[in-house]
């Protein structure tokens, strides 16, 4: 009997691997159950909306802390307060690159008790799950001196790759011809392309597929990508990496944060409606319609059906949402699908039996 596990390679637990033993070969099931579930349903995307909201909103608490002489904690510590407010728990990842003479140094690091100076370039990464646990990623970079050419032809490819990307992020085109559109401007300048162009995203922080070379899977209205190209410059010593959310539709890939591309220098204030309101993009399936919601409308419907449905699992790890016609989805520490769901689960009370999409 052959068990496909979620999660074998990285957060399977030991007690859970000794309680299935030797009754069945276990093989890894990740890049399958990603592909799976990269098509979002309605219902997700309200979730994947609620936490763009919480996201963009933690950028501009982010900037609005932001002054030369804070210590990195200092200036993150508001957003985290924020976040935790508005339901994201746990379910938060925000770090911060900074570096010297406008460029970013490329290391990504844990907000500590370095000095923010003028003349450094500052990339907080945010990464955040709201209430519903889609997460997301938003951010843009800071720099309130003057940004050093290599930042200033890196922020240039990166107008260039937000110009392209509504059109590469299409249905029907694969992650790799995504990939080449966005990568071109960066790669033409002699920019190195660090972590990875993008990703799906959803219940899992990184999701299959990635946005990369070779990568034929093809695009599909209501997919949900984190786009975030690492550019670092030739000698190492600069980078820049902006985060943003895209929603593929039928019309073409659409920024759901709504921020402008360009680097801050910490002066601005966010416009009026930016905290009144969120954009999302939908149509029935996934058009170009435009439509808004309050950000003290959180996906309530979201979390309680999340928690009926939880109930039925033994293990408080396990979480799932909501069914769609290309396969039963589930998030979670580990899933497993076999010939006896029944017989697995008396086996292992922690786990949850998952029927395998036909």
């Amino acid at each position: 009997k052959r068990v496909a596990a979620y999660g074998l390679d990285y957060v399977m637990t030991v007690r859970d691997y000794a309680a299935i033993g030797d009754t069945c070969e276990l093989v890894a099931w990740d890049v399958a159950f990603d592909h799976a579930r990269m098509v979002k349903s309605e219902l997700e995307l309200e979730s994947v909306r609620d936490s763009v909201r919480i996201n963009t909103e933690g950028f501009w608490v982010f900037l609005e802390n932001f002054a030369p002489g804070k210590t990195e904690r200092e200036v993150l510590a508001p957003c985290e307060e924020y976040f935790v407010a508005q339901g994201c728990g746990r379910w938060t990842m925000d770090m911060v690159l900074d570096g010297p003479n406008g460029g970013a140094l490329p290391e990504f690091k844990i907000a500590g008790a370095h000095v923010f100076e003028a003349t450094e370039c500052i990339l907080p990464s945010l990464e955040v799950a709201g209430p519903g646990g889609h997460w997301v990623e938003v951010s843009r970079a800071i720099c309130p001196g003057e940004p050093s050419d290599d930042t200033k032809r890196m922020l240039d490819a990166y107008e260039e790759y937000y110009a392209a990307a509504p059109d590469a992020l299409r249905p029907g085109r694969t992650a790799h011809d995504a990939h080449r559109a966005v990568s071109k401007g960066f790669l033409e300048r002699g920019f190195h392309l660090g972590h990875v162009t993008g990703h799906s995203i959803g219940m899992t922080m990184i999701e299959f597929p990635k946005i990369g070379e070779g990568v034929e899977i093809e695009l599909e209205a209501g997919m949900v990508l984190s786009m975030h190209p690492h550019a670092i410059s030739a000698d190492g010593q600069a980078c820049l990496y902006m985060q943003d959310t895209w929603l593929v539709t039928a019309d073409g890939g659409v920024p759901l944060a709504g921020l402008p591309m360009r680097i801050f220098d910490g002066t601005e204030t966010r416009p009026a409606d930016a905290h009144a309101r969120s954009v999302s993009v939908h149509s029935g399936r996934f058009g170009a319609k435009i439509a808004t919601r309050s950000p003290g409308a959180s996906p309530r419907s979201i979390s309680r059906a999340a928690r009926r449905r939880t109930s039925a699992a033994s293990s408080p790890y396990d979480r799932t949402v909501q069914a769609s016609p290309a396969a039963t989805r589930v998030a979670g520490r580990c899933a497993w699908w076999a010939d006896d769901p029944a017989n697995l689960t008396a086996r292992c009370p922690a786990s949850m039996a998952v029927p395998f999409p036909s």
